[in-house]
């Protein structure tokens, strides 16, 4: 039997996606083995073009997977061969495939297998109907990453996602609650929706419907799990989303809400479509209606022309609105972006200011993890490590804790201990 292995860069949508590439493969008659297998017939490099430097990374894949397994045919797919297809060929990928149309693979590293030269599958036009992949086998045993929207509607001035994902689409939910009823029942405790513009979904089904409305029906599952969201753009979070998470049992507290900048002119170069006062409203009401809520996010910094009073505006909103985590990213241009024309902060200042952010994140972790001191927390048993089970509350802190009992992929409550930057510690609560 021939052998595949699909590697993940990038985002959950991208993980989702792997594990559809992964099925896909299998009903080819492949089996999916590791990175370090010791013969791979296919390897499949799931690619991010979010950043300069991901996309850098997925080009270094190929070149490392062609080393490595020098008789296996090697495929690019994702993202970056959907932006740039050339870029994905010069890399030394012999089959090149974008973010549709994935069935196509099979056949596709068939004709490299049986002499032809490279093959590239990039569609830019057309329908971009949202493509179901079924109810897919995963690997892990303990949570699942589900894409129920793709493409983004969004016209983020950096932002090369839509050209790379497309316009929004979403997934059929009785085909979701299809997919959660029967991953409850094969033992998965936590289900992580996701999306590239998760809070639009349902806006383009006829009928129209909603992730409120999905979230009030996947309530409905019965079994032990908990239901977690991956990120929503501020804008897409009203009223209602926010009062069917707070009526919604299974949801953890625990939001991703994309910042960027704390300063309203950049947000408006960016072209956000909020301003700071904008993006308060959405936490007070957020934290108004799900108490112990912890609220995590992605900040920006280096965006052309932000100076120092803007990037110090944005360390202010930071402290004050007092984020659980920070995802930092110096700003990286990108061909084909309105912000790559615009007058570009040096390189030294981006890495100066992005090490600063992710000193001041450091800071934020360890408060948040202090303010759980004292609490009972519902966590994920995920592993073992050094003597220590470790896993991640429904409030997404990393919690460690000792028990002779192999609680692997059970949810149990631990009352917290003591905090550090890195996390949490306690015990397994009795009663």
């Amino acid at each position: 039997m021939p052998t595949a292995t699909v590697i993940t860069l990038g985002c959950k949508v991208n993980q989702y996606d792997s594990q559809h590439l992964e099925e896909i493969l299998r009903r080819a008659g492949y089996r999916i083995v590791d990175r370090d297998a010791p013969a791979v017939d296919v390897c499949v490099i799931n690619t991010c073009a979010v950043t300069g430097r991901s996309q850098a990374k997925s080009r270094q894949l190929v070149r490392a997977m062609r080393r490595r397994h020098p008789g296996a045919v090697v495929v690019m797919a994702g993202c970056l061969p959907q932006i740039s297809p050339d870029e994905a060929l010069r890399a030394g990928a012999q089959v090149v495939i974008g973010t549709r149309m994935r069935e196509a693979l099979p056949a596709l590293v068939q004709r490299v297998r049986e002499g032809g030269g490279p093959v590239v599958q990039v569609r830019e036009d057309g329908d971009w109907a949202f493509e179901e992949a079924g109810v897919l086998r995963r690997r892990g045993r303990h949570r699942a990453v589900i894409k129920i929207q793709e493409g983004c509607a969004r016209r983020c001035s950096y932002c090369i996602v839509p050209r790379a994902r497309g316009t929004p689409r979403s997934r059929d939910p009785a085909r979701i609650l299809e997919e959660v009823a029967a991953l409850t029942r094969q033992g998965y405790r936590e289900v992580v929706l996701t999306g590239v513009q998760l809070g639009a979904y349902g806006q383009d089904l006829r009928p129209r419907t909603s992730l409120a409305d999905l979230l009030v029906r996947l309530d409905q599952i019965p079994g032990q799990w908990r239901l977690r969201l991956s990120s929503l753009e501020p804008p897409d979070v009203d009223q209602a989303t926010l009062e069917a998470l707070a009526g919604c049992r299974r949801a953890c507290r625990h939001l991703h809400l994309p910042l960027q900048s704390g300063d309203d002119r950049i947000l408006a170069l960016m072209g956000r479509g909020y301003d700071m006062k904008g993006y308060l409203d959405v936490v007070e009401a957020a934290r108004a209606l799900l108490p112990g809520l912890a609220i995590t996010t992605d900040i920006m910094v280096g965006f052309p022309t932000e100076d120092e009073a803007a990037f110090g505006r944005t360390v202010r909103a930071v402290m004050s609105i007092g984020f659980a985590r920070l995802h930092v990213f110096s700003f990286s241009p990108r061909p084909g972006t309105p912000a790559a024309l615009m007058e570009q902060v040096p390189p030294s200042v981006r890495k100066r200011r992005a090490e600063e952010m992710r000193r001041i994140d450091g800071i934020l972790r360890h408060r948040f993890h202090q303010s759980l001191v004292g609490q009972r927390l519902q966590v994920l048993v995920e592993r073992r490590k050094d003597g220590q089970w470790v896993g991640y509350s429904d409030n997404y802190a990393r919690v460690s804790f000792a028990s002779p009992e192999d609680l692997r992929g059970q949810l149990v409550l631990v009352e917290i201990a003591s905090a550090s930057p890195q996390g949490v510690t306690g015990r397994l609560a009795q009663g």
